[in-house]
């Protein structure tokens, strides 16, 4: 299995059955080291969609009742490589696991927003709405690829990309 990408790097590959797998293990790490209970612990991202080519990172959502943490948990989690990130999102906290100490090359990315909040609810209708429609899974694949044959791009920039499509499929998603 390959996981990581350095820095902004920007690449997908082929889907890979161990990616289930990875995020099993580090929602049981999570669980273990924080206390947070299994089912607060998500999949989400590309890697968490079956046949869909996905940045070699393992996406998890950790839903919280307030995002006022105490400093505990940033200690439970160091302690298992996660890492705040200095990435600011409106309703959301962003940790990440890299390689090793030198942060150069990230595995996980850990979103921290509140349970059954908007987040909440947004990140999962659209895992769902690719997870349950082959036709928007396409779609979705050809817009990264799209991004990443035209642009040099960023990490910033591939999100900005696919916004549109992801507030639509979001909205649609949520209103069902």
């Amino acid at each position: 299995m390959e996981l990581g990408l350095k820095g902004d790097e920007i690449r997908v590959v082929p889907y890979d059955n161990d990616w289930h797998q990875a995020f099993l293990d580090v929602q049981q790490q999570l669980h273990e080291a924080t206390g947070i209970p299994l089912n607060r612990i998500a999949h989400i991202g590309s890697t968490a969609i079956p046949t869909i080519e996905a940045k070699p990172i393992i996406d998890c959502m950790v839903g919280v009742d307030s995002l006022t943490l105490a400093p505990q948990f940033f200690e439970a989690c160091k302690k298992i490589g996660f890492y705040q990130l200095r990435v600011k999102r409106e309703q959301e906290l962003i940790l990440a696991r890299f390689v090793d100490t030198t942060f150069a090359v990230k595995t996980h990315i850990m979103h921290v927003v509140v349970y059954e909040g908007e987040k909440w609810q947004a990140f999962l209708a659209f895992r769902d709405a690719l997870r349950s429609s082959s036709e928007l899974r396409d779609t979705y694949e050809a817009l990264k690829k799209e991004y990443i044959a035209q642009y040099d791009g960023n990490i910033v920039g591939y999100t900005e990309h696919k916004e549109a499509f992801v507030k639509r499929v979001v909205e649609e998603g949520m209103s069902k």
